[in-house]
């Protein structure tokens, strides 16, 4: 897993590290209006998920699990992170989380963008998929602006999936 580079964001392989920067961005209860999660409890429990996220792949090695903290480029600052599961069938599920802070900026856009460009070409992804909250207008815009439609099939009630 590789390093991806915007003109205005650095996306960096997620590593246990990233938890105490990544910890302040994603306490924001905003963040999870629209999702059946809640802010990290502690650095140590988010430092302890990532460990396990950088394995890069699931206990039984069907699934990638790509995932990268997103760093505008020019103040460093964490804005967020964006994430794909790979599957063997080469469909990947993706997603993407900005921090309220930084939103409205164009960042998950250009993150997903450059992330679903590296799917494509490194990881041979032929499928993308994304779960979107029906209410969550924001990200319903965002995955058809990247060419997204939606199709049947939601994981989650309340959810639409979407593929590209």
């Amino acid at each position: 897993m590789r390093r991806l580079v915007t003109a205005r964001l650095d996306l960096e392989p997620l590593m246990r590290t990233h938890a105490r920067e990544m910890f302040a961005a994603l306490s924001d209860p905003a963040i999870y209006l629209y999702t059946d999660e809640a802010p990290p409890v502690s650095v140590a429990a988010l430092a302890e998920r990532y460990a396990k996220l950088e394995s890069r792949h699931s206990r039984d090695g069907s699934e990638l699990w790509l995932n990268w903290v997103v760093r505008e480029a020019s103040s460093h600052e964490v804005a967020g992170f964006v994430q794909a599961t790979v599957m063997a069938n080469r469909s990947a599920y993706v997603a993407f989380v900005i921090a309220p802070s930084q939103q409205r900026k164009g960042y998950a856009r250009e993150a997903t963008d450059v992330m679903i460009r590296e799917l494509r070409e490194t990881y041979g992804a032929k499928s993308l998929l994304a779960n979107v909250d029906r209410r969550n207008v924001a990200s319903i815009a965002l995955v058809k602006s990247l060419g997204f439609e939606e199709i049947p099939g939601a994981d989650r009630p309340g959810d639409q999936l979407y593929e590209a």
